[in-house]
């Protein structure tokens, strides 16, 4: 859990690096941002002077962890010369399996960092369960063009995703994620 720094690692990056691994651990809630200094090696003043909040650094996390799964997982998919079944084959095996995949090799958690923050949300973390909603609709409309098919299917798939990386987290079966 822990991330390894370079003494050049900027103090904003290494906030949002260990706020990442932190959440997708160990949940929001369970995290303070005491914990998210130490963790990122920083004092806790200067969390204050990049962040106003708890709120504004994960929606930074989420969106860094956005913008990784896209460019590892959904875009090079979308490029591949495939039938649109076989592009949301591939997206669904990369979200969900390991074999081989980004996730394997360490660049990317074994489930879902979006899914793990917006299941234990409440009504007072608003800003960050409407940026991951957010996202969430970006990936359903990024499943809908893989597929050519219409944005309800799009969700379906990803709800499809999301229900699979959640029991295969809660109950620790590769068979319930994976294929």
């Amino acid at each position: 859990m822990t991330p390894k720094y370079s003494p050049g690692d900027h103090p904003r990056e290494r906030l949002i690096s260990a706020a990442t691994a932190l959440f997708h651990d160990l949940g929001y809630h369970c995290v303070g941002v005491q914990t998210l200094c130490e963790e990122a090696g920083v004092a806790k003043g200067s969390f204050y002077h990049f962040f106003e909040s708890k709120e504004e650094l994960t929606i930074a996390a989420v969106d860094g962890a956005w913008e990784r799964f896209k460019e590892l997982v959904i875009l090079p998919a979308l490029d591949a010369e495939t039938s649109p079944e076989e592009r949301v084959r591939r997206i669904r095996e990369a979200c969900v399996d390991s074999d081989g995949h980004p996730r394997q090799k360490g660049e990317l958690p074994h489930s879902c960092l979006f899914g793990r923050l917006a299941a234990g949300l409440t009504d007072a973390e608003a800003m960050v369960r409407s940026r991951i909603g957010e996202i969430f609709a970006e990936w359903a409309g990024l499943l809908a063009t893989a597929g050519e098919c219409d944005i309800d299917q799009g969700w379906a798939v990803l709800a499809e995703i999301q229900g699979r990386l959640v029991l295969g987290f809660t109950t620790h079966r590769a068979g319930v994620a994976g294929s």
